[in-house]
């Protein structure tokens, strides 16, 4: 796990909301049938509901506005996807089985490009790899082979390797809290 990492390239919110307790998480996974990565756990409860560098927003299951809560959210991303992988079968533009299907991608982030970041949660939640989805589909899913935290230190940093996201953006490592009524 990464979230030291992360956090000397991206600064903590003095006051972060929308954090949960144990208990919160517990209620959560029970909905949702499976266990998050504790990366993402520890993500949440340092940053809260926000923004990355203008871009990128990490939903968040305890914020009550649905824009970027996760439950609320994730059934209408894996939707979409559903829909546009039937619609382009013969383009298999969607190469993994989405949620609830067993080892399906379950969505955890998206960005202002209209890319959409998943687990793909086969094994042990603290080796799901990321998969992105960019709704263009102009290249395939892209797998990297890295958690959450880790794959976020890398794009802030500059090491990661793809095309979709911005790089070098001045606002890169700013974290934006989303207090009610931000968007």
């Amino acid at each position: 796990m990464s979230l030291d990492k992360l956090r000397c390239v991206l600064p903590t919110p003095s006051e972060p909301i929308d954090v949960g307790t144990e208990e919160d998480w517990l209620v959560v996974e029970q909905e949702v049938g499976f266990a998050f990565p504790d990366d993402f756990k520890e993500y949440t409860k340092v940053y809260g509901r926000g923004e990355i560098g203008e871009y990128l927003t990490v939903l968040n299951p305890f914020t009550p506005n649905t824009i970027y809560n996760l439950l609320a959210d994730a059934p209408y991303i894996l939707d979409m996807h559903r829909e546009l992988a039937s619609e382009f079968e013969e383009d298999n533009i969607c190469p993994f089985p989405l949620y609830p299907e067993p080892d399906g991608l379950f969505p955890w982030a998206k960005t202002r490009g209209n890319e959409y970041l998943f687990w793909l949660t086969a094994g042990p939640p603290d080796m799901w790899p990321v998969v992105v989805s960019a709704l263009g589909f102009d290249e395939q899913l892209r797998r990297f082979e890295m958690g959450m935290t880790d794959f976020l230190w890398a794009w802030i940093g500059g090491t990661l390797n793809y095309r979709g996201f911005p790089a070098n953006l001045e606002c890169l490592n700013t974290f934006t809290v989303y207090r009610d009524g931000a968007s």
